[in-house]
């Protein structure tokens, strides 16, 4: 495993770690995906465990309004995803997590 911990994890950063090598993730990545559950957490106030619908759709609203970039709100929204969909397996949650695209820009002339 390549992700370091410096401190005891929480049960879930500790589920979230064993998780991984079944992904194969590289070490960026990995940190990555630590990093956005991290921030959601944050956000929600409680363990993302307790998450619910509407959490999920608030965090990508706050996301948006906070004026963060699409490319950073796809990589956060892209470790909550993996929380819910395999350490976690709500599926349910998971399928709330959509997806963002840079806006294409049509040339002018």
């Amino acid at each position: 495993m390549t992700v370091q911990q410096s401190a005891p994890a929480a049960p879930l950063r500790a589920r979230m770690i064993a998780d991984m090598p079944a992904r194969n993730p590289g070490p960026a990545l990995q940190t990555s995906l630590l990093r956005a559950c991290k921030r959601f957490a944050a956000w929600l106030g409680r363990s993302p465990g307790t998450a619910a619908t509407d959490d999920v759709r608030g965090f990508q609203r706050h996301l948006m309004e906070s004026g963060t970039s699409i490319c950073t709100r796809s990589q956060t929204m892209t470790g909550v995803k993996f929380l819910f969909r395999v350490t976690l397996r709500r599926h349910n949650l998971a399928a709330e997590v959509f997806s963002l695209k840079e806006p294409v820009k049509v040339p002018l002339g």
